[in-house]
């Protein structure tokens, strides 16, 4: 904890290490500082600064990891023999079953509302 000015009043700073524990294999944990600001007793600010080096060690392992990835994409897994479906060959799926659905099932609706609620003869 430290003395320091927040807004032009008096106010406590308070820092510490933090750390979060890697979620992808092969990746660095997340760390860096946090500090919070009190003023008063009530807290006026929160700030989270991460590692420099640790966050560009992150995205380096994690371009690392995505780099054999991005051949099996283009057609070549690890093993090189099996090519994955193109995304772009396929064509754009026909609506008519769609709407034949959708007026199917909104005919069923009206015969169901039609048989609960009969028309009440004057």
């Amino acid at each position: 904890m430290s003395a320091t000015v927040f807004g032009g009043a008096p106010a406590t700073a308070v820092r510490w290490a933090y750390g979060r524990p890697a979620l992808v294999p092969g990746v660095p944990p997340e760390v860096g500082t946090d500090e919070l600001i009190l003023q008063g007793g009530q807290l006026v600010a929160y700030t989270r600064t991460p590692d420099g080096a640790n966050e560009a060690a992150r995205v380096r392992a994690l371009a690392a990891l995505a780099a054999p990835t991005a051949g099996a994409a283009n057609g070549a897994d690890a093993g090189g023999a099996h090519a994955h479906p193109s995304t772009q060959e396929r064509g754009t799926p026909a609506i008519g079953p769609w709407i034949l659905a959708a007026g199917l099932s909104l005919l069923l609706v009206v015969v169901l509302a039609a048989r609960q609620h009969p028309h009440e003869e004057q």
